[in-house]
């Protein structure tokens, strides 16, 4: 469930910035704890172009991967939660 309006705003608008280019599931459920990603995003087999149409995004989602988009600064709890659900994700696979 989305609490704030940025972050409903981020997870569709990389939704649809991102799902030309792959499959985006927005706010997976982890089974270690009850946790939820904004987006884990898989790329299909032609990203080659996606780096180039949406640039360092393109980059950064060129194999799969979490985002986590934030409003402002984190600090480092955030940064540890994060880490803990991308652990979360990997014992999952």
């Amino acid at each position: 469930m989305t609490r704030q309006p940025h972050d409903q705003f981020a997870k569709q608008y990389l939704t649809e910035l991102l799902t030309p280019h792959g499959q985006v599931e927005v706010s997976r459920e982890l089974t270690s704890e009850v946790r939820q990603v904004d987006i884990w995003f898989l790329p299909t087999s032609s990203t080659s172009t996606a780096a180039q149409e949406i640039g360092l995004l393109g980059q950064m989602t060129s194999t799969a991967c979490l985002l986590e988009p934030f409003r402002n600064a984190t600090g480092i709890m955030a940064v540890r939660n994060c880490l803990l659900k991308l652990f979360a994700l990997y014992s999952d696979l």
